[in-house]
């Protein structure tokens, strides 16, 4: 199996190909590969793509936002990809992280990395009852929403991520609701699925919040809701047990180098 850069000139072709396979967030990978190609990359048998990985650099870390594989491809292959990409990040400093799933944690530690904060893959399919007003709708809907993107999203990350959040994850089913102390954007992955991500909010501003859940069940709720939250915040995760979502797989996230400097208190969406 051959495993190297990207091939760009195929890639759209090919995540459709792959998308058959698996859940993919299609729209972050080709954006990815847009942005930031010198680290994304494959591996493929023959003209197909098997498994994939990418990353994007910011100012003080390097996120690793894509790492996707069929699951007969080996640890052999998904340990060539890791290596390949942690190779070309060339970062002895600079925090490395990644959200994995409780298999690939043992990937990740023979490269080094160690766990920053433990998640859960939450998911809504319906059932939350509650009031939404016209006035509480007109509240957390603004066109002036990139100020508060960026002054949130510098305080719980200590990055500018404004560039990446609206050029890389931004897409044209995003739905974003915000108030003064915080944003929530949410995207389709598929004609099923919408995944919240991301949604920061300043500690201490539970009632915000719950605000913006229930916007989100609102306008997504026909369709399931897919999130990834940190499991020790009992705020967090008792916001969404109480509009019954469902708690899966375990999640972690992990660092290699400097800790990510990410306040965890304010992520309510990974």
């Amino acid at each position: 199996m051959f495993v190297g850069w990207i091939r760009k000139s195929s890639l759209k072709t090919d995540l459709d190909l792959l998308e058959k396979s698996l859940i993919l967030d299609k729209n972050l990978i080709l954006n990815t590969a847009f942005y930031n190609e010198q680290l994304c990359f494959g591996a493929y048998e023959d003209e197909s793509l098997e498994a994939l990985i990418s990353a994007y650099v910011f100012k003080e870390s390097v996120f690793i936002n894509n790492f996707y594989y069929k699951t007969e491809v080996s640890k052999e292959v998904k340990k060539r990809l890791l290596k390949l990409l942690i190779e070309n990040i060339n970062e002895e400093k600079k925090s490395i992280y990644m959200l994995v799933n409780q298999k690939e944690k043992k990937l990740l530690e023979s490269f080094g990395f160690s766990t920053f904060a433990s998640f859960r893959q939450v998911l809504y399919k319906g059932g939350a009852v509650f009031n939404f007003t016209n006035a509480m709708s007109k509240s957390i809907h603004t066109q002036n929403y990139l100020p508060i993107i960026s002054q949130n999203d510098f305080t719980c990350t200590q990055e500018n991520r404004l560039d990446y959040i609206t050029k890389s994850v931004f897409k044209t089913s995003s739905l974003l609701l915000s108030s003064s102390n915080g944003y929530q954007h949410s995207y389709a992955l598929n004609q099923n699925i919408i995944k919240l991500s991301p949604w920061i909010m300043q500690e201490f501003s539970f009632d915000e919040a719950e605000k913006l859940m229930r916007g989100v069940i609102y306008h997504r709720g026909l369709k399931k809701i897919l999130a990834y939250i940190p499991a020790f915040n009992d705020e967090i995760t008792n916001l969404y047990r109480s509009y019954k979502f469902e708690f899966l797989e375990e999640f972690e996230l992990m660092y290699k180098n400097e800790k990510p400097k990410i306040n965890l208190e304010m992520v309510y969406g990974f």
